[in-house]
C-alpha cells in the first residue's frame, strides 16, 4: 500500500498508489470510506455548493461508497478533510469514467485545481480510463460537448440543463 493510501479494502488497495507517489503537493488523496461521509457531506453543505455540486444524505453515499463500480477518493491536508471526488463507471468496458462530484472544502487556495489533477492522474494512470467526463467545468483542458437539457431537477421542481465536457487520454498525455 502506498504512504499515502487508505484503502477500504484489498480491491482498491493500489487505486491511488502511482499516481500519489507522484504526487508534489502537501495534500495527500486516499480512497475514502464510509467513516469519511460525515466529512463529505460537511463539505457539500458549503454555502453555494449544493447548486454546483449537489448533495446527498449519508444512506445514499453509503449506497454508493459500496458501489464496485464507483471511487470515492478523499484530499487530506494534514488529518483534515480537504476535498473530495465521486468517480462512477470504474470498470466500464467503455473505459469512460464519470466524475459525478468533486469540491474542496475551503475554494480559492489552488487546493482544488491540485486535487482535480490528482483525481484525473488516477483515472488515467491506475484506473485506466480512456475518457473523463463531467458535467459544468471548465478547467483543466476539459472540452465543452454539448447541452443536456433539463438534467437536474431543483429543489423547487424546476429543471436546469448543464454542460456536459470531457477529457480523454491522448489529450491527458498532450499536455506536457
Amino acid at each position: 500500500m502506498g504512504k499515502f493510501l487508505k484503502s477500504a479494502g484489498p480491491a482498491k488497495s493500489s487505486v491511488a498508489e502511482g499516481a500519489l507517489e507522484r504526487q508534489a503537493v502537501a495534500m495527500e488523496v486516499q480512497v475514502a470510506t464510509k467513516s469519511d461521509i460525515p466529512a463529505i457531506m460537511l463539505m457539500e453543505r458549503v454555502e453555494g455548493y449544493a447548486r454546483l455540486v449537489g448533495r446527498w444524505d449519508a444512506e445514499q453515499h453509503a449506497t454508493e461508497i459500496e458501489n464496485p463500480s464507483s471511487r470515492y477518493l478523499l484530499a487530506r491536508e494534514g488529518a483534515d478533510a480537504a476535498g473530495f471526488a465521486i468517480l462512477q463507471g470504474v470498470g466500464s468496458a467503455n473505459q469512460c469514467l464519470l466524475l459525478k462530484r468533486i469540491a474542496v472544502r475551503n475554494a480559492g487556495r489552488g487546493v482544488g485545481s491540485s486535487f482535480l489533477r490528482s483525481v484525473l492522474q488516477i483515472c488515467f494512470d491506475d484506473l485506466a480510463a480512456h475518457r473523463v467526463e463531467l458535467f459544468v467545468f471548465e478547467k483543466t483542458g476539459f472540452v465543452e460537448e454539448g447541452i443536456v437539457r433539463d438534467l437536474h431537477r431543483e429543489a423547487d421542481g424546476n429543471f436546469r440543463s448543464m454542460r456536459l465536457m470531457s477529457l480523454l487520454r491522448p489529450e491527458w498525455l498532450a499536455r506536457g
